[in-house]
């Protein structure tokens, strides 16, 4: 007889390998960067400046993914997190290193990915700040309903992670959802009908506190009675908004939603893309004016126009302004706060900056200034157009610094240059970089 012995499954003991690493900078999401046997390795909760051993999470064949063990120097840089769930939640990623070091790190970076392209000594002003707490005047939170439990759980994701992070506070929320918030839990929990909450959205406009509730199916009438007296106790309005359809304000009271700029009034609906922190946005367009020194005999291209955030507040300023997006909608609501304002020298049109052809109608010599605002794709179909542009000053903000590289390489070929450079505070304790380059003809 003979005898079949299997093959046992043996155990990986294999401890992960120890390295010793000193961070020279950190990368787009916020990890520290350092060197280590010719290989890029990444170190999460990491500063510049500060030597670490840590354990190697993935070896790879360019870099290195490493989990720090433990901070064997120290940075000056480095704080206690304000927030008790800045380890876990994936909200912000910087809140261990002081506000003013993270401008310092995130200019660094900008300067480094600048360098790839052999553009080095860049022309720095001051950086625009604010306030880098409660910054936000909209927060968004998710909701997972736990059937076994019956329990509803709202709050933001944790890091690399779908899980959520129950938060009954956040420090970047607006201040007046401070004693809201923690009621907001038990509220909801209380509700028949709360595993059809899908979101939850918090607005602060003026001193009016919205809590938006995106939901599956409309709540049963008694649900919605809890929320009214939930509402009048602790002085907020409800929005309600089944899948595509408009919010509605749960109490059918019609209100004004609306930022100031410069003078002006910006009406907007909850759905709209705005600035959400609002002082960084005065501060922006200040800068944009003063940056593009606008006269009155300009004639401006406002691309990625949005909803006229700039174009209205250059128009009283210039000759005329014409405002190019691609949402119809965003078209609209620009053309309604130009009516709203009387203001009668801005046109927007309609038209997809990321088709060639739509491109090639503009009739770009017709313009002394451009201004771009792209989305994180950035714009660089648009700037392979620089080459017909006549604008002497063109002014790129960018919510990427990627993009920001790559299509600045487009107008040095055209015959531009970076003459001022900035970063713009929009998100403090985040590794979300924003800038804004002015380029001019040479």
């Amino acid at each position: 007889m003979v005898k079949l012995f299997s093959a046992t499954n043996k155990k990986n003991t294999k401890q992960p390998k120890a390295i010793e690493v000193t961070i020279d900078g950190i990368n787009h999401q916020g990890h520290g960067v350092a060197r280590h046997q010719g290989k890029v390795c990444f170190v999460e909760g990491t500063l510049p400046g500060e030597t670490w051993k840590a354990k190697v999470l993935e070896d790879k064949k360019h870099f290195i993914q490493a989990q720090g063990i433990k901070c064997l120097t120290e940075s000056p840089a480095r704080q206690t997190p304000p927030c008790q769930w800045a380890e876990t939640c994936g909200g912000c990623q910087l809140q261990h290193m002081q506000p003013q070091a993270q401008i310092a790190a995130k200019q660094t970076f900008v300067e480094g990915l600048f360098s790839k392209v052999k553009l080095h000594n860049l022309p720095w002003q001051r950086n625009l700040q604010a306030d880098d707490l409660h910054y936000r005047n909209r927060v968004r939170l998710a909701a997972w309903y736990e059937g076994k439990q019956d329990k509803l759980h709202i709050g933001l994701r944790q890091k690399r992670s779908k899980k959520l992070v129950a938060v009954d506070k956040c420090l970047l929320a607006p201040k007046a959802f401070e004693k809201i918030l923690p009621a907001l839990h038990g509220q909801l929990d209380a509700l028949a009908d709360k595993k059809l909450i899908q979101h939850v959205e918090l607005h602060q406009i003026d001193d009016l506190s919205i809590v938006l509730l995106r939901i599956a199916e409309p709540l049963s009438q008694a649900d919605l009675n809890q929320l009214k007296q939930f509402s009048q106790q602790y002085a907020c309005v409800f929005y309600l908004q089944t899948g595509s359809m408009p919010a509605l304000p749960l109490d059918g009271a019609t209100r004004e939603l609306s930022y100031p700029i410069m003078g002006l009034k910006m009406h907007f609906q909850l759905a709209d893309f705005i600035q959400v922190n609002h002082q960084m946005n005065q501060q922006m367009v200040e800068q944009a004016i003063n940056w593009l020194s606008v006269q009155s005999q300009d004639k401006v291209l406002d691309l990625f126009c949005g909803s006229g955030n700039f174009s209205l507040p250059i128009s009283k300023l210039s000759q005329s302004v014409t405002g190019i997006e691609g949402s119809e909608s965003a078209v609209e609501r620009a053309q309604q706060n130009a009516e709203s304002n009387q203001i009668n020298n801005c046109q927007f049109i309609a038209k997809n900056l990321a088709d060639e052809t739509e491109l090639k109608q503009i009739n770009w010599g017709d313009y002394d200034k451009i201004l771009l605002d792209p989305s994180r794709d950035g714009a660089v179909l648009a700037c392979q157009q620089a080459k017909n542009w006549q604008a002497d000053s063109v002014l790129y903000i960018a919510c990427d610094a990627n993009s920001l590289v790559r299509d600045s390489q487009f107008l040095y070929d055209a015959g531009y240059q970076i003459d001022k450079i900035a970063l713009v505070d929009m998100f403090p304790h985040t590794a979300h970089v924003e800038t804004m380059a002015l380029f001019k003809r040479v």
